[in-house]
């Protein structure tokens, strides 16, 4: 695996920098060619050209965005690691859209369109069409959305862009990125068309796009809008308060003892972003004994979420420490990151503790890891002050620093549980 040094021009330090590999499509490994000499650049603040670079497959050509790679120093400064422009894709054109054959008979009836004469027909079009594709509770914004976003349902948002001009770029862009924030599918229909860079993002980012004419019949115009059409909103029920989206038919049960080997596989995955972060330290931490797993399960505090196979992808344990549930760990499999899966879990944990009449959910985690702290507070977690910390937590935060983990920013968190939600 290529490696190069960096320096920390805030503190000094010397590192050794790999980026991590990740399959493309066609499943080779694939990472960002790094560039040796050239020096890591303290990131002072974010846009989307910065935070993104164009990758080629070696094996198939193909060209993808990828998060560009950085590195968390101790010190707390980030540094981002340059890269070798990707080599410029083959001469031959690109071929036009070209439409996925349905894979099994759309077990629905035919949509019915109606006439779109402006904005707000356009909107409710969009509306009917999602409900159509099997999105419960679909929604209209009560108000006018920074985000621009008009319609809403569990798993899903959704843009009408109903003006004149092609949608652009930035468009297509914010809305995966409000999408990916919230753990759910991003759709976008458009009255006038798209810019060819517009179409290209979202092919590479899996945004489903449409068409809509003045006839109100929507017509995908993308492969992901394809698969949209042709699989309808996959989902499994979700658990009772389940936030999520899931796009893969899953349920959440106990663990058992055969499990706990593929709970430590889980484990071990879900450590690896942390080295694109440059902590390898936690990337390479061992995966709780199997012992420790099976005392978890004995006590009926493990849970699993499991794929149709009843494979688990996913788990969480917990202790009770000072009258609230704490998430000793919740872990999820890469392969289905980003499909509410660990919200499934937390919301399932939420019933547990509720029964047995605890006050609230606590957990540590890092404060500045994109899939740590900023996920738990939008799953409504709050971060705790010092003053705030319970004895058990602060023996819980000692026994994590002498474990090393206190390189990096960690917090406390707490989510209360609703007094209604208790029996």
């Amino acid at each position: 695996m290529e490696s190069v040094p960096v320096h920390c021009p805030a503190c000094g330090r010397d590192h050794a920098y790999s980026a991590p590999a990740y399959p493309c499509p066609c499943g080779t490994p694939t990472a960002p060619s790094l560039l040796p000499g050239a020096p890591a650049v303290p990131v002072t603040h974010r846009t989307w050209n910065d935070d993104w670079v164009t990758v080629r497959c070696p094996g198939c050509g193909r060209h993808d965005q990828w998060p560009r790679p950085e590195l968390y120093c101790p010190c707390g400064a980030v540094l981002r690691i340059p890269v070798r422009p990707a080599a410029p894709p083959d001469d031959a054109a690109p071929p036009s859209h070209i439409p996925l054959p349905r894979t099994a008979p759309a077990p629905r009836p035919a949509f019915r369109p109606a006439a779109v004469h402006g904005a707000d027909d356009a909107v409710a079009t969009a509306a009917r069409y999602l409900r159509w594709l099997g999105y419960r509770d679909v929604v209209r914004a009560a108000r006018p959305s920074p985000a621009r976003i008009d319609l809403r349902a569990p798993g899903l948002l959704a843009r009408v862009d109903a003006s004149a001009r092609a949608t652009a770029l930035r468009d297509v862009e914010c809305l995966w990125l409000h999408a990916l924030g919230a753990s759910a599918t991003g759709v976008l229909f458009s009255v006038a068309g798209y810019a060819p860079d517009a179409g290209a993002r979202a092919d590479g980012l899996g945004v489903p796009l449409f068409t809509m004419d003045a006839a109100g019949g929507p017509r995908p115009v993308n492969g992901p809008a394809d698969e949209l059409l042709s699989t309808g909103a996959r989902a499994f029920p979700s658990e009772p308060g389940d936030p999520g989206r899931h796009t893969v038919r899953m349920r959440i049960r106990t663990a058992r003892r055969s499990d706990l080997p593929l709970l430590q596989d889980i484990e071990r995955a879900a450590g690896e972003p942390f080295r694109t972060l440059g902590m390898t330290s936690v990337a390479d931490d061992d995966p709780p004994p199997l012992d420790l797993l099976d005392e978890y399960r004995r006590d009926g505090r493990a849970w699993v979420a499991a794929d149709p196979d009843d494979h688990p992808v996913g788990y969480l344990i917990a202790d009770p420490v000072d009258g609230a549930a704490h998430i000793e760990q919740v872990s999820v499999h890469p392969s289905v990151a980003r499909q509410g899966l660990g919200a499934a879990l937390i919301a399932h944990l939420d019933g547990w503790a509720a029964g047995r009449q605890l006050d609230a959910l606590t957990l540590t985690t890092f404060s500045h890891v994109p899939w740590n702290a900023p996920y738990y507070a939008r799953l409504g977690f709050r971060t705790l002050g010092e003053a705030e910390l319970t004895d058990g937590l602060r023996k819980i935060r000692a026994e994590e620093a002498e474990h090393g983990l206190d390189r990096w920013p960690r917090v406390c968190m707490r989510r209360e549980i609703p007094r209604t939600a208790r029996p």
